[in-house]
């Protein structure tokens, strides 16, 4: 396992403890309250982002076709809709490049082997309070949105999101924690 590797590895597992203990539950059927700028989901760009997100935690396939672990990128291609290939391809280089540094350019049963989180979410789990959004910028065919993982969060993301053939899509996203950016600049 490389430095760097490792070096994420780490920010992902401080993020996840850091998030597990400040994040406060709500009492049964009440909402989590959001940090003052951000919120639910509201407009259309920060509801499809949500869409995607919540997606791939509740699929497994969804990262594994993202990162094109085991040629997931032909076997799950229904998902090639919700990102730009110019995405797809960045985070396709991060776990190639990882993968051939810690494994030989194959994955081996048991071991750490390519980009050891979610190129989406960016952490090694799933939000269990949701995710909350405040859109940075926008315009007709992009938006920069950042989200923080339930009340009172850090933004643990900043997303670029494109309009495609009247869809929102993910163009890049930049993992804000641990410091891993994909196809954006």
């Amino acid at each position: 396992m490389t430095i760097g590797h490792r070096f994420a590895f780490i920010a992902g597992v401080l993020s996840i403890l850091f998030h597990a203990g400040g994040a406060k539950a709500s009492p049964a059927g009440q909402e989590t309250v959001p940090h003052a700028s951000y919120h639910p989901a509201e407009n259309a760009v920060e509801k499809a982002l949500d869409f995607i997100l919540v997606a791939a935690d509740n699929d497994l396939r969804i990262n594994r076709f993202i990162l094109d672990s085991n040629g997931a990128a032909k076997k799950y291609r229904e998902f090639r809709r919700y990102f730009t290939d110019a995405y797809l391809n960045s985070a396709r280089i991060v776990e190639r490049r990882l993968l051939n540094s810690e494994c030989g350019g194959k994955y081996i049963r048991g071991e750490i082997c390519g980009y050891n989180a979610s190129a989406l979410n960016c952490a090694q789990s799933d939000s269990e309070l949701g995710y909350f959004f405040s859109t940075e910028t926008t315009s007709a065919s992009q938006a920069t949105i950042l989200v923080a993982w339930g009340g009172n969060s850090t933004p643990t993301g900043r997303y670029r999101m494109v309009l495609l053939a009247g869809m929102w899509v993910v163009d890049g996203v930049d993992c804000i924690k641990i410091g891993t950016n994909f196809n954006f600049h």
